[in-house]
């Protein structure tokens, strides 16, 4: 049985299990935040205009801010993953009996 490789698979698939869930959560507030900007633009459009409420900054997103927000939600954790695990590797391999 090979530990590393096994090891290097289940990293590779919690990191593409942890930026799909990363990418869900944000394009669900992407689509959230586009329902409520057109809902008010709508409401905009049809008097009466009071009771549209306000539309608030979080409704308008720039894609470079989203592929950012991806980035720092999604990289840390991948990396600190596999960083981590190459310390637990590297501390598990100090203590095998080497034959001289």
């Amino acid at each position: 049985m090979n530990w590393r490789r096994g090891l290097l698979r289940l990293w590779v698939i919690g990191s593409l299990f942890w930026a799909g869930l990363t990418g869900w959560l944000i394009y669900d507030r992407i689509a959230s935040g586009q329902e409520r900007a057109a809902s008010h633009a709508a409401c905009m459009r049809n008097p009466p205009r009071e009771s549209c409420g306000p539309l608030t900054f979080d409704d308008i997103f720039t894609t470079t801010g989203l592929v950012y927000e991806f980035a720092i939600r999604t990289l840390p954790p991948v990396f600190l993953s596999l960083v981590l695990g190459l310390a637990i590797l590297w501390i598990v391999a100090g203590f095998t009996r080497h034959n001289l």
